[in-house]
């Protein structure tokens, strides 16, 4: 009896003549709708074993059959009940929706009343303006037509420039002092012979002097558009004061790996010539090459010594090592080398030995102002600093240089 009104209830919602069930619900209908599929499907199964069995006959099955093509005929409408509740239920979420719309536009109407009005008079708008304006305009038929009058969510949307790898500034002394001196002492330890009694011992020669650290200033000056800081919530200066901090830092590498430095700047780079004088170890492959200036650097710091090389150097190098082997593409290949490989690619040529050695000071603070300009409505960021660079011992460095056969 119970299945009965189930089976009517359902039957007068197909057609209409039930308002008590005018709504459904989509998923227990659908779990209903899935049971009696199994069960459709368990009754053809029992039908089919009927009729297989010796001595069937039609009668046998009849009610079993007509039982089948009940339930087929419920499962059709509870199907097509389904159906026709869904597109309800997406016809009444468009209509929210096309209402939402037209709203949407009425108060783009408003806001752009608002804008223009702002704009004569010469004052930054409201923030319900800004706000109502970053909403999705509308047209008249009251569909969106997928544009913004004025986007909001561009604060953290800034594309920020490819910056080479400074990381080479941390492996050099670094001191922030005015007027810097370094004092140097060489002991000149003349071999000879044997002293008898009564002679006196010879002498050893020392030597002093004084590594003196220049002033050479820099500065950088980036202008920006009023607008630009104003108008929008772009976090501009914070890029600003990172790429300065970017730029100086970048400069300075260039110091330190000019292969054409001249005059005053001659002295910072470690491929100087004329004054540096860093001594150069040729050889046809790049490993050797490496090998060969470890070798001729002195025992005694050997476990301060690194290789300042490119990034192309230093993976053609395990490449070729590694010779296939993923295993060795890590730490591992640090270890068999027996060097830590510092990745710069300023680095022309590489540099092996202890790069503690080369020696940055910033001669004054580095100072990051900022000043607005009235009459052309932009603002200047400068930074200034003043630095020099100074190789303090030339002798625990090598320069590795490839030779073609």
């Amino acid at each position: 009896m119970k299945n009965y009104k189930t089976r009517m209830r359902y039957l007068a919602h197909a057609y209409g003549r039930g308002r008590v069930y005018a709504r459904l619900n989509i998923q227990n209908m659908q779990d209903k709708a899935q049971q009696l599929a199994k069960d459709i499907r368990a009754k053809r199964d029992r039908l089919g074993e009927m009729v297989a069995a010796e001595g069937y006959k039609p009668e046998d099955g009849k009610a079993l059959y007509e039982e089948i093509a009940r339930d087929k005929a419920l499962y059709d409408q509870m199907v097509a009940a389904i159906g026709e509740q869904m597109d309800a239920d997406c016809a009444r979420v468009a209509e929210r929706f096309n209402r939402r719309l037209t709203a949407t536009g009425e108060r783009n109407r408003d806001a752009l009343g608002g804008l223009f009005r702002a704009m004569i008079a010469g004052v930054a708008p409201e923030r319900g303006i800004m706000d109502a304006l970053s909403l999705p305009t509308t047209v008249t038929s009251g569909t969106a037509n997928g544009g913004y009058l004025l986007p909001r969510n561009v604060s953290d949307q800034l594309i920020r420039d490819i910056v080479e790898d400074d990381s080479i500034l941390a492996e050099i002394t670094t001191t922030t002092v005015t007027g810097l001196e370094l004092p140097t002492v060489a002991t000149e330890n003349a071999d000879s012979d044997d002293v008898a009694d009564g002679t006196d011992a010879p002498d050893a020669a020392v030597t002093a002097g004084m590594i003196q650290f220049g002033r050479h200033p820099y500065a950088k000056c980036v202008t920006v558009p009023n607008s630009l800081l104003e108008d929008t919530n772009t976090a501009i200066e914070s890029y600003i004061s990172t790429r300065h901090q970017e730029m100086m830092r970048e400069r300075l590498c260039r110091r330190i790996f000019d292969t054409a430095a001249t005059g005053s700047y001659a002295h910072m780079s470690v491929y100087d010539t004329t004054e540096v004088n860093v001594e150069k170890i040729s050889a046809e492959a790049l490993l050797d090459g490496i090998m060969d200036a470890l070798a001729a650097l002195p025992t005694r710091p050997q476990g301060t010594y690194k290789v300042a090389m490119k990034h192309g150097d230093w993976l053609s190098l395990i490449r070729t090592l590694a010779n296939g082997a993923v295993s060795l593409f890590g730490n591992p290949t640090r270890e068999i080398l027996g060097f830590e490989p510092v990745i710069c690619n300023y680095a022309v040529s590489p540099i092996v030995g202890n790069l503690k050695t080369i020696h940055l000071n910033y001669d004054s603070a580095i100072r990051y102002e900022a000043g607005r300009n009235v009459k052309s409505r932009t603002t200047d960021f400068v930074l200034s600093t003043a630095y020099d660079i100074r190789i303090t011992q030339p002798e625990l460095l090598r320069i590795v240089t490839i030779t073609t056969a």
